[in-house]
């Protein structure tokens, strides 16, 4: 895996062959076993794609390059910019995924949809 910043473009290596999509485009990765599961939205289309990699690499280089993507449990990153409702306790994403938020993340997830909402303000 792989994130080319110049370009805003995700790439990743699936079926030995090297793919690339539009950072905007990810709705969130998910974690399992070793190997992340990406969700995109490609117009309109929901599309699922697998990786090998590890969660807490992709985390710290998505915050290194300040994308708006937060890790809301162990296992789980969401893009932000694709959450529908959001509760002390979950999300909903626009594409109708609930995920729980973890005990020791809610205060940071909290944090950081609050200030996502008052810089759209």
């Amino acid at each position: 895996m792989k994130i080319c910043n110049k370009n805003n473009v995700f790439e990743w290596n699936e079926d030995y062959e090297k793919h690339y999509i539009n950072m905007d485009k990810i709705v969130y990765f998910k974690n399992i076993d070793r190997r992340i599961e990406m969700t995109v939205l490609d117009d309109e289309i929901e599309k699922k794609h697998i990786f090998y990699g590890k969660i807490n690499d992709l985390i710290r280089w998505l915050e290194k390059n300040n994308y708006r993507f937060v890790m809301i449990d162990r296992g789980v990153i969401i893009n932000m910019d694709y959450i529908e409702s959001y509760e002390k306790h979950e999300v909903k994403l626009c594409c109708g995924e609930i995920f729980g938020i973890s005990r020791a993340r809610r205060e940071y997830v909290g944090k950081m949809v609050r200030e996502l909402r008052n810089n759209n303000e």
